[in-house]
């Protein structure tokens, strides 16, 4: 293949999963991130469902990362008063259906995988780059940081959060010829709305108070908690969600005496049958509060050489833990299609054009998905957090009696599964096929020109 590169910004769970399937693709990267370094306690929990458990078996990550999830059997949904609404074994059943678990990890310990496992990570990860402005011409594509560097590429592959700056350059017009455009004054593309602010975080594991291998869920009026307890049990992790009295485009840093402020409106709710909220961040390692955007960024999601991906171009809610597998399976798209491109022309280097038609492809076939999981996941934070007394009832007397947890799963959540895309020119190396699996096309029973196993 050329020398093509691809200047990946944002270091997070999805942009060095892009790096990791750069690298098999044989495509040359570098990855650029604002922060000046990894902080690992950060972050609560994050969680992979199995369509993208697969890519980690595809990328050779899977054996290590079993030995860092947290798993779990049984999901117990409870009132703010800790009274039991239902219990199911939701968790447990979703290896069943689909051959690999659903898996949970304090999101500090896969990023440190995902870096720790990347070839040449310090050579091809750049911290303290505050992207500032993009040049593009004919052959490439220039970006100049805040610390006054320069990389150069071929072409951007923006995952930069929801708050991207990427979104914001490409938001340009595109009549401006590439050798002037983009600037860090070009205008900000339309915000995403946020309806729930969340503080989220972990804790030191409370004895007594709460059920190892359980993954506990309120349900009260606007209002929701999820807390999951680690196993062994040395920390668990929370998230709690209220409704704003209106939705909101504001982007805000909060401060401590306004999370503390928070958490103390809610200090009596429940977060396990026998422990209140108060009682839980009481003991908190590591916390955060923010608001909770969601939506599909309504601009195109590319412009000349540079595309966007993950939370710059799709965000929703977390209460369904859709967010980084969206994002995973966007990089999985977006890296197949532009591999293909390169083999198919292995002697020269694809122009603007070119790359343009890959980015439409892609933005063509994971548009519709990530807004489906938008909204999946608006409905999982909307319907335990009761808006009305319908939902009232429905959640605490009619759900229960059918299993509506496992309802959900087997006819929602297993449909998105199912339509999961791997990589196209990997093996997985641990195959599994559950009952509502899918067989996937191994490596070894077609002939890929160009690839090389790794």
């Amino acid at each position: 293949m050329p020398a093509f590169k691809v200047i990946v910004v944002g270091a997070g769970p999805v942009g060095l999963v892009a790096g990791h399937c750069l690298t098999h693709a044989g495509i040359e990267f570098e990855i650029l991130e604002r922060r000046d370094d990894f902080d690992l306690n950060a972050g609560a929990s994050t969680a992979l469902w199995p369509d993208n458990v697969r890519v980690l078996d595809q990328l050779g990550l899977l054996d290590e990362a079993r030995t860092l999830r947290i798993p779990y059997h049984s999901k117990i949904c409870i009132r703010s008063d800790g009274s039991q609404i239902s219990r199911s074994r939701m968790l447990a059943a979703v290896e069943e259906l689909h051959g690999h678990p659903w898996m949970l990890f304090h999101r500090g310990e896969l990023v440190d995988l995902l870096r720790r496992r990347l070839p040449e990570s310090s050579t091809r990860i750049h911290t303290g780059k505050v992207v500032q402005s993009i040049q593009t011409n004919d052959k490439g594509i220039t970006v100049t940081c805040a610390d006054d560097t320069t990389h150069t590429g071929s072409m951007i592959l923006g995952v930069d959060g929801v708050n991207s700056t990427i979104r914001r350059l490409i938001a340009s017009q595109p009549t401006v010829p590439a050798a002037q455009k983009p600037s860090n004054t070009t205008p900000r593309p339309p915000p995403m709305k946020s309806s729930y602010v969340g503080l989220y975080g972990h804790s030191a594991y409370i004895p007594g108070a709460m059920e190892e291998g359980c993954f506990y869920e309120t349900h009260a009026r606007d209002m929701t908690f999820q807390v999951g307890v680690a196993a062994p049990t040395d920390k668990c992790y929370f998230a709690c969600f209220k409704r704003l009295p209106h939705p909101t485009t504001a982007q805000h840093t909060f401060t401590d005496s306004e999370k503390d402020a928070f958490a103390a409106s809610l200090a009596d709710v429940h977060a396990t049958t026998s422990l209140t909220f108060r009682e839980l961040y009481a003991r908190a390692q590591w916390s955060h509060m923010a608001y909770i955007e969601e939506g599909v960024a309504t601009s195109p999601w590319s412009s000349d050489r540079i595309v966007l991906a993950g939370d710059a171009a799709h965000k929703m809610t977390p209460n369904a833990g859709l967010g980084l597998n969206c994002g995973i399976q966007s990089v999985v798209v977006l890296v197949n299609q532009l591999r293909w491109l390169l083999v198919q022309k292995p002697d020269s280097e694809p122009g603007e054009e070119a790359l343009m038609g890959v980015f439409r492809a892609y933005e063509a076939e994971r548009r519709k998905p990530a807004a489906e999981m938008v909204k999946l996941s608006a409905t999982a934070m909307r319907a335990p957090a009761w808006r009305n007394r319908v939902w009232r009832f429905v959640d605490q007397y009619v759900l229960p009696r059918i299993g509506g947890d496992m309802l959900v799963l087997r006819y929602v959540f297993a449909m998105v599964v199912r339509e999961g895309v791997p990589l196209d020119f990997l093996e997985e190396r641990a195959f599994k096929e559950g009952t509502n699996g899918v067989r996937v096309v191994l490596i070894n029973e077609f002939t890929v020109t160009g690839v090389v196993p790794v």
